[in-house]
């Protein structure tokens, strides 16, 4: 299993890299006028895009090694014709 769901896919990457987001960008970050307000907040498209790469690296990791193992463990199972759901948390199964 992969151990982030962003950063282990290439394509993924190239298409953050490649897509021109700056219309939208700047209109979500509000024509980056929170600069002066908040530290943290983007200067400009280059440094929006790269909030969102880290972002994404993050919830990649956390979708990787914490959402993906516990889904597959509760997926439910397919019985003959009968849809058998996963048992709840902490049942025994």
């Amino acid at each position: 299993m992969p151990e982030n769901f962003f950063t282990d896919n290439a394509d993924l990457q190239f298409r953050l890299e490649q897509l021109d987001l700056s219309q939208v960008v700047e209109l979500h970050e509000d024509g980056y006028r929170y600069q002066d307000l908040y530290p943290g907040a983007p200067r400009n498209y280059r440094d929006a895009k790269d909030n969102y790469r880290l972002l994404l690296t993050a919830l990649g990791e956390i979708c990787a090694t914490r959402v993906a193992p516990q889904a597959a463990a509760e997926l439910p199972v397919m019985i003959s014709t009968e849809l058998i759901s996963s048992p709840p948390r902490g049942s025994p199964s």
